[in-house]
């Protein structure tokens, strides 16, 4: 690395930067940290580093800083490599620009501003493609390496609201420019490098309080978090917005958003995602707005679709059943944020001391509910009526006996006053509706009998009569 830029320039640029930021916001040429160059591709390798910046963190020592440093153009070419799918031109403030190859870090330090505080930004980007024009298959050509131009991958430490812009065109010089808010009394700007081989290219951060002329900014959409499925709707705002292109990811890579498959609005300001399933879950959704002047992107939002939460309910005895217990304690898992239970209790648990269904409803962290419930059994383990009324009225129209328990074996038959056999069922789920080969029977007293057999538990068999109502 050339050591001509000691501490002593670095903290002539801090102080001198420190003061560009409090007073003249974007006005001043000084606000510029890269010196002045153009693009050739004459040297093989060069070691010169723009003022104020620094390789970050400490970089192999085999790795070069292609910097432009001066108007001779000086920049890397290693052998057998040569510049791809265009020429370089000068960026829009007159050429003042520096690269970065692959696998190199820089960053560059600003002090001085007030934490909570907005601050605007504005850069120059483009991507510089090389490819390997030596030892290429039959049908390869040059630059396949650098189909893909990226932009800068800029990380900014000590705040919040940045985002990277999209892919452009090699060679083809974008303006960029957003807000983001200081959270520290110093941000560290690191720009690192693109994901092909060739550089990347930026051009003056600038970095101010006053909001520039030809200044353009988009709100940031809302987040979306769906229970399960659902539709899905994200929204920016701009002034000064001509068009608008959705871009969909994971943070890493990015791609445009097209309409088609459930979504639409995708170059609107308004993207609708209906029908989203799980496959989408943690997906990011961000906006590119472009105005007359300036390119800008929103903040990502980001898509989150959990699965629904499913409690699991347990309890403090080894049989659910009310037998020689005074109570019995359900409980359910401890991480969720709010529990409502049948008895409208809003605890962790529940106490119960008589037999019936109890259920919980779960709500996590991301407002998503779920539920479950547990039978607790009475002592007597068949509970039979004693009465029933098959009027079609959807009250009481069957006569069943309740089995608590895993049943194995069943069996219920029913006899009239006669002895004679009216209706049988080997399923504990079939009741009686008080009729025979589909004529409804009399009014009266009817003899039951049941046999059956329960999980872990002894053959039993009960018997006894029921009246039937009309």
């Amino acid at each position: 690395m050339n050591r001509q830029w000691t501490k002593r320039h670095k903290k002539q640029l801090r102080y001198g930067l420190i003061f560009i930021l409090g007073v003249f916001g974007f006005r001043s040429a000084a606000q510029n940290l890269i010196v002045n160059g153009s693009m050739t591709c004459g040297v093989e390798r060069s070691d010169t580093v723009a003022p104020g910046w620094y390789k970050y963190p400490n970089q192999p020592s085999d790795l070069n800083t292609p910097d432009i440093n001066d108007s001779a153009g000086i920049a890397h070419c290693s052998p057998g490599w040569e510049w791809c799918c265009g020429t370089a031109v000068a960026s829009p403030d007159g050429g003042t620009w520096q690269n970065v190859w692959d696998h190199e870090n820089f960053a560059q330090t600003i002090s001085g501003l007030t934490i909570g505080k907005i601050y605007y930004f504005r850069y120059y980007y483009a991507s510089q493609g090389i490819s390997n024009s030596v030892g290429l298959s039959p049908g390869q050509r040059a630059g396949e390496y650098a189909s893909q131009p990226y932009p800068p991958n800029v990380t900014i430490i000590g705040a919040t609201g940045y985002s990277n812009p999209s892919s452009g065109n090699l060679f083809e010089w974008n303006t960029y420019s957003g807000s983001l808010i200081a959270t520290s009394d110093s941000i560290v700007i690191i720009c690192s490098e693109g994901r092909f081989d060739g550089y990347i290219a930026y051009d003056g951060f600038y970095l101010g309080r006053n909001q520039p002329d030809n200044y353009l900014e988009v709100t940031s959409p809302d987040s979306v978090t769906l229970c399960f499925t659902g539709d899905a709707r994200f929204s920016v705002q701009s002034a000064d917005g001509v068009s608008y292109q959705w871009q969909s990811g994971f943070g890493y890579a990015w791609n445009n958003v097209s309409d088609g498959a459930g979504v639409s609005g995708s170059r609107t300001n308004t993207l609708s995602v209906s029908n989203v399933t799980d496959t989408l879950n943690e997906m990011q959704y961000r906006c590119r707005v472009t105005s007359s002047c300036c390119v800008a992107l929103s903040a990502p939002a980001l898509l989150l679709v959990p699965p629904l939460p499913k409690p699991t309910l347990k309890i403090n005895v080894d049989v659910p059943d009310i037998c020689g217990m005074t109570s019995i304690i359900i409980n359910t898992d401890s991480f969720y944020r709010d529990y409502l239970w049948s008895d409208n209790s809003r605890n962790q648990n529940i106490r119960v001391t008589q037999p019936g269904t109890y259920w919980v409803q779960v709500t996590d962290s991301n407002n998503c509910s779920g539920k479950d419930s547990i039978q607790i059994y009475p002592c007597e383990k068949l509970v039979v009526p004693n009465a029933f009324t098959p009027n079609g009225d959807g009250i009481n129209d069957l006569f069943k006996p309740s089995v608590y328990g895993t049943v194995v074996n069943y069996t219920l038959t029913i006899y009239n006053r006669w002895g004679q056999m009216i209706f049988i069922s080997r399923d504990p789920g079939r009741g009686w509706d008080g009729t025979l080969s589909g004529v409804p029977q009399p009014e009266g007293t009817y003899v039951w009998d049941c046999e059956y057999k329960l999980l872990a538990n002894k053959p039993d068999h009960k018997s006894g009569t029921v009246i039937l109502l009309r």
